[in-house]
């Protein structure tokens, strides 16, 4: 059994360590990350590296943030690290473990070195060879503090991380973000399946990899979700469809709320944005916790000090400790050999009554430029407001979406067969009760190359528009372009 690790105190904290024996164990890697900055990313990831540590896992905190590194001030390194990433990336140092440098709170540190030019700006052959070295390092844990952007940089990061989260406050803007952030990240995983990061590059299926390109372009994820691609591989290409859900179920963003006021509730925001996450992505958002916004957590920045080390008896460390917790339940949950079905909404999630009190997920869907459900605002002001800004999308085939449709239903009964199944119960009268999938298939699509940049979320003439509350328990208007939510899909699988 391991000891808890104890605290350093000598003058050699900021000696690099020699060159380290090869690794003989995987880390876990743990991403700590969002859109915007400010948020408390660095904060969170110092005191998870301490509260680990603590608990006798060799832990290191890695400064990925490279435009804007601090993490080694979070730390009790008041100077400039002797040794840093950097060196590293540019070949001053051969391996990672060489410019690690330990802390007097438990964990090591490699950090960052922001005032070198071009230390942001990571080739992909530099980025591969970072990712391969973190993977190498001999620790229990490693935590990436990342930047607050979505760069290419930042979110393969993210994606290569074992257990990634999300950090938000309850400013509109910072949830705003952290969904964007989500829906990026998934959307930039999907483009890079095959990828030789992935661990997916040896099951390339060019259809599907066409079909990904389409869906995850501007063009093509306009008003459209998750959902609507699985339909569309269901028709396209139904061998790959299993390929799609490995790739779907290997995205488990987990969402930390930050700096909240005393007695403040984050169940209604947390629930809002679960509910867009599964509306457009299909995905569940899993809630580790909140911190609160405690007077601690300033003194502790201040002093350079982290809060769980400095008040390990206070408010922030109990918040902490009950975060690192359900990480690491989360983390046991990752590693299970069976991976669940993609997750589905709760009947009480998916009625009216709990939709009707989450107004602001509809805000949510707006400002991260989600279209909603056109047409049917029940306030004609606001229907004569935003006659001139809506732009209603291109004819469709209506009879090909309503096949989509059909797919996608007998796809989701699919899903809850496989769930009962695995719970052993109800199997029989369930496949009793759903039709069989659609037989009919579109023509193949043509080779369409991957894009080169991420999609834009903001689609602005369509940000203040809708008005109408969602309703994510009645099946869609295929014919106005609307979303397929998982929610839709499962109404039309309900036994009459």
């Amino acid at each position: 059994m391991k000891t808890k690790q104890k605290k350093r105190t000598t003058t050699k904290t900021t000696t690099p360590r020699a060159a380290a024996a090869p690794a003989t164990r995987t880390p876990c890697l743990i991403a700590v990350g969002g859109a915007k900055g400010g948020v408390g990313k660095s904060v969170l990831a110092a005191n998870l590296g301490v509260a680990l540590a603590a608990r006798g896992h060799e832990t290191v905190v890695v400064d990925l943030d490279l435009g804007g590194a601090n993490q080694h001030l979070y730390l009790g390194h008041r100077a400039l690290l002797p040794s840093t990433m950097n060196d590293f990336l540019f070949g001053r140092a051969r391996t990672l473990s060489e410019v690690a440098v330990d802390t007097r709170f438990g964990p090591r540190l490699i950090g960052g070195n922001s005032s070198e030019l071009g230390a942001a700006n990571l080739s992909f052959a530099k980025k591969m060879k970072m990712l391969r070295a973190l993977r190498s390092l001999d620790a229990d844990y490693v935590i990436l503090d990342l930047g607050g952007d979505t760069s290419y940089n930042i979110v393969d990061c993210f994606n290569a991380a074992d257990l990634s989260v999300v950090v938000t406050t309850r400013e509109s803007a910072s949830y705003i973000g952290a969904y964007q952030f989500i829906k990026v990240a998934l959307y930039r995983k999907l483009q890079r399946a095959f990828g030789p990061e992935s661990r997916f590059a040896g099951r390339k299926e060019e259809l599907l990899e066409g079909i990904i390109a389409q869906a995850t372009s501007m063009e093509g994820s306009s008003g459209r979700g998750i959902a609507d691609l699985l339909a569309e591989v269901s028709l396209d290409a139904p061998e790959s469809v299993g390929l799609l859900r490995e790739i779907l179920d290997d995205f488990r963003p987990l969402l930390v709320t930050n700096r909240l006021p005393a007695r403040f509730d984050a169940t209604q925001l947390v629930r809002n944005l679960q509910s867009v996450t599964m509306r457009w992505l299909s995905k569940e958002v899993v809630h580790l916790g909140s911190l609160s916004a405690h007077e601690d957590v300033e003194a502790s920045a201040i002093e350079l000090i982290p809060v769980i080390e400095r008040h390990p008896d206070g408010q922030t460390a109990g918040e902490l400790n009950a975060i690192v917790l359900r990480l690491l339940a989360e983390e046991r949950r990752a590693t299970k050999a069976n991976v669940p079905p993609l997750p589905m909404l709760s009947a009480a999630e998916e009625s009216e009554e709990a939709l009707s009190v989450v107004p602001s997920a509809e805000l949510i869907e707006r400002q991260a430029g989600e279209p909603g459900p056109a047409g049917d605002a029940t306030d004609d002001a606001t229907d004569e407001a935003t006659d001139d800004a809506f732009v209603a999308p291109p004819a469709v085939d209506d009879a090909l979406e309503e096949e989509k449709l059909a797919a996608a239903r007998a796809l989701a009964a699919k899903w809850a067969l496989a769930e009962a199944a695995a719970n052993d119960v109800g199997a029989d009268a369930l496949l009793e009760s759903h039709a069989a999938a659609p037989a009919a298939a579109m023509d193949a699509m043509p080779d369409v190359a991957p894009v080169a940049e991420p999609p834009t979320l903001a689609t602005p003439a369509l940000v203040a528009v809708f008005s109408e509350p969602l309703d994510m328990s009645k099946p869609p208007r295929p014919s106005r372009g609307a979303g397929l939510g998982l929610a839709q899909a499962r109404a039309g699988m309900r036994p009459g």
